[in-house]
């Protein structure tokens, strides 16, 4: 069985396009625009989570940054949406308002002159396609410059794309993720559960809660050591909860563990090693435990078609299995 061991966290992972252009002085030909890779994510622009679940839904953070030396402009930006996705939002951001979404097929940009030195930035949310391995978008930038008085490459009115990607992971994998926002409110790994192929699965739930607009991401770590404070009674592989950044999360969130078959042996309750190494036993049926005097606690279990499912309420990450 296929596990993701890891997702990075990412709460505003973003890329620069670094404009270095020549201006026209006298009779010189101007220099073509080119690029400088963005020191953290190097030429391809990373998304929000960085592995998205088939249909579900990636943010990208994109910056434009002018270091030429002089004011450039006329700066304009068009992405036509990648086949197969759709664009879902324009965030708020540091200039949103010089942006038309026409969602879900085109977003355009005019930024008018951008000085020296000066940096734009947009952010926006895209429902990726119900197949593949990665959703990749091209955000395409030009500024005033002809590009018809001579050749490609020659002008600084040149196309300057801009390549933002994320990988994809199948519906029937060991991990998911998405960005949560609008209707996009829960991410859940595998749920043909099998006791072979499949036997246990993780969904996150957002749609009570009282904060949105983040990354979250769940994954199987695999077999690992049981707490000492649950004995010797866990089962099945760890669950890994990457959630806005690491962050607790206001209002809380649901995270159910389902298993194809559980141990006799099994107390029946639920491990939570939180990211600070606090162990928490979540008691079976302790449903007594609110928001105000616990931050999680046991919602139900139950058994649908001989599988069992452990609820629990949480406002924070870490990892999570059943003992």
């Amino acid at each position: 069985m296929f596990s993701r061991t890891h997702f990075r966290r990412l709460a505003g992972t973003t890329v620069s396009l670094v404009l270095l252009t020549g201006l026209l002085t006298g009779t010189a030909i101007a220099k073509p625009p080119a690029y400088q890779p963005n020191p953290d994510d190097g030429m391809i622009l990373s998304g929000i989570p960085d592995v998205v679940t088939w249909s579900g839904q990636v943010r990208f953070d994109v910056y434009f940054t002018n270091t030429s030396g002089a004011n450039l402009p006329t700066v304009n930006m068009r992405a036509d949406t990648a086949d197969g996705a759709a664009l879902v939002a324009l965030l708020p951001d540091d200039d949103a308002g010089k942006c038309t979404p026409d969602a879900p097929s085109l977003l355009t940009c005019a930024f008018g002159t951008v000085n020296a030195g000066t940096t734009v930035k947009f952010s926006v949310v895209y429902r990726v396609p119900s197949s593949g391995s990665t959703f990749s978008q091209k955000f395409v930038f030009t500024a005033q410059g002809s590009t018809d008085s001579d050749s490609p490459k020659k002008s600084r009115g040149d196309d300057m794309p801009v390549i933002a990607s994320v990988e994809l992971a199948s519906t029937t994998d060991d991990s998911a993720g998405s960005y949560i926002y609008g209707g996009v409110t829960s991410v859940e790994s595998n749920p043909s559960l099998n006791k072979q192929r499949n036997p246990q699965n993780a969904k996150l739930d957002f749609s009570e809660s009282g904060q949105t607009n983040f990354g979250a991401t769940v994954a199987e770590e695999g077999p690992g050591a049981c707490p000492a404070a649950a004995g010797d009674t866990c089962h099945g592989d760890l669950i890994v909860l990457e959630v806005a950044d690491g962050n607790p999360v206001t209002g809380g969130f649901l995270v159910t563990l389902g298993y194809f078959q559980v141990p006799g042996t099994a107390q029946g309750g639920v491990i939570h090693v939180r990211d600070d190494g606090t162990v928490v036993l979540i008691e079976p049926f302790d449903t007594s435990a609110g928001f105000d005097a616990d931050p999680e606690y046991l919602v139900e279990v139950k058994k649908t078609n001989g599988n069992t499912f452990y609820t629990v309420f949480t406002q924070v990450n870490g990892k999570m299995g059943g003992y």
